[in-house]
């Protein structure tokens, strides 16, 4: 990237909200030489991501100027830079964990291609479920396979009740490839759905789809919650104990991952 195109982004970013543009302009700074950015404003800004902080960090140590003449050029504050260190030296493991927000196409791609395999396990499952096999007897094909009334609220194990015409059936594959891992849920129907169960099947997928809507930069965790139904609209008496089975959560190399999001502690602190 070339200092003029360097300087648009800059001007371009004209509210200190505007962190997908920063990110971009510091990453982008990372891979450049002395006299591709000598000169160029990052800029003074109310409050920077923890993976903006890692980035000019790196930036700092890989520059060929001193630390003081750095900071200068790319204004950021000494008193910032040297409490950001503080912190990443102090506490390594956050500082990764902060990183592994922001995802490479070669991660999206192998979170892709776990997905890919999930997807033929429930193309497995779906051709051995069948009335009169037990829940126990899918377990070699699935993780948590439940049936009937025990998938409201679902447990995380099976047992050996046989699956009977009609029965609704959860699954829940957690697996990882190449360290990268998946949380994939599916529910079927033994034979034909019935109009109740199409009737919730349609609400849980309204609930969905408003929520993803929602997933772009600059929205907040809670404006994301807002749209969950509360925990009182289906069946249980508050949040908390409505948490385990309404929230969401990013996928990397552990499986509960950054952002957490739910109505038990995005509202208040997104």
């Amino acid at each position: 990237m070339k200092l003029a195109q360097m300087r648009w982004l800059v001007s371009r970013r004209k509210t200190p909200t505007s962190g997908k543009q920063s990110r971009s302009f510091i990453y982008a700074m990372t891979d450049l030489k002395k006299s591709d950015w000598a000169g160029c404003d990052i800029g003074q800004r109310l409050m920077y991501s923890a993976s903006e902080k890692l980035a000019i960090i790196h930036l700092v140590e890989d520059s060929e100027l001193s630390i003081r003449r750095t900071l200068v050029e790319i204004n950021v504050s000494r008193s910032s830079f040297y409490r950001w260190y503080r912190a990443y030296e102090r506490d390594g493991q956050q500082t990764m964990l902060d990183a592994r927000e922001i995802k490479s196409m070669d991660e999206i791609m192998l979170l892709n291609a776990a997905a890919a395999m999930v997807d033929g396990v429930y193309d497995m499952t779906h051709e051995k479920l069948r009335p009169g096999i037990r829940e126990s007897d899918i377990v070699a094909e699935a993780i948590n396979p439940v049936a009937g009334e025990r998938c409201s609220p679902h447990p995380h194990n099976s047992t050996d009740r046989l699956i009977r015409p009609g029965d609704q059936t959860f699954f829940d594959i957690i697996q990882a490839y190449m360290g990268y891992r998946t949380c994939y849920y599916r529910a079927f129907n033994v034979g034909r759905a019935t109009d109740s169960q199409r009737d919730v099947y349609k609400q849980a997928r309204e609930w969905m789809d408003k929520s993803l809507e929602l997933v772009r930069p600059g929205v907040g965790t809670d404006q994301i919650a807002k749209v969950f139904p509360k925990a009182e609209g289906f069946g249980f008496s508050s949040e908390m104990e409505a948490f385990a089975l309404q929230f969401c959560h990013r996928l990397s190399v552990a499986l509960h991952e950054r952002p957490i999001i739910s109505r038990l502690v995005s509202l208040d602190k997104p």
